[in-house]
């Protein structure tokens, strides 16, 4: 128990039924929004992340990957591009920065997104792309993308430059297999 990590969190958001809430976020699980993708996330290290406390800096699912990694004393590989880092120091409060300064999702049947900062890009599969402030707006309910063309352009193009980095789903929603 001392000497082990543990981390608990969901897949996504709550499904779309009548008794789930996911208020004060928007929408639900399948959707980039962050009804859809955010959740919670429980860690426990003994000596390394301090009882009871709660960060609130955002780490994603894919961190506990380079987490272990760098708990284990290995190194990953890093021929392609690696979306995970060590979150231990933000987890511990030792970083007053987040591990990302930009989080990514796809979802081909809903579309995709970007968050940098505060500030989030959700680009539906059908619709214009729609612009929030986070640290202001957690239930994406402001979409600030005409007032702010000049973020959705910055962020749209991150999010381009993270797309051609991934390698096509081998099934299902945006692949090729019938």
């Amino acid at each position: 128990e001392k000497d082990t990590f543990i981390v608990f969190f969901s897949d996504n958001g709550g499904a779309k039924y009548d008794f789930f809430d996911n208020t004060p976020l928007r929408d639900h699980k399948g959707s980039a929004y962050e009804g859809g993708i955010r959740v919670p996330f429980i860690a426990s290290y003994p000596g390394h992340i301090p009882a009871g406390s709660v960060c609130d800096l955002p780490v994603t699912s894919h961190d506990v990957f380079a987490t272990a990694c760098a708990l284990a004393g290995s190194k990953p590989e890093t021929r392609h591009p690696l979306d995970s880092k060590d979150m231990l120091p933000v987890l511990a409060g030792k970083s007053k920065s987040a591990a990302h300064q930009s989080l990514y999702w796809d979802f081909p049947s809903f579309g995709a997104a970007v968050s940098d900062g505060d500030l989030k890009l959700v680009v539906p599969k059908s619709g214009p792309p729609q612009l929030f402030d986070l640290g202001k707006d957690i239930g994406e309910k402001n979409d600030l993308a005409e007032q702010r063309p000049e973020d959705v352009s910055r962020l749209a193009n991150l999010l381009k430059q993270w797309q051609t980095q991934n390698v096509k789903p081998l099934w299902g929603p945006g692949s090729s297999a019938k």
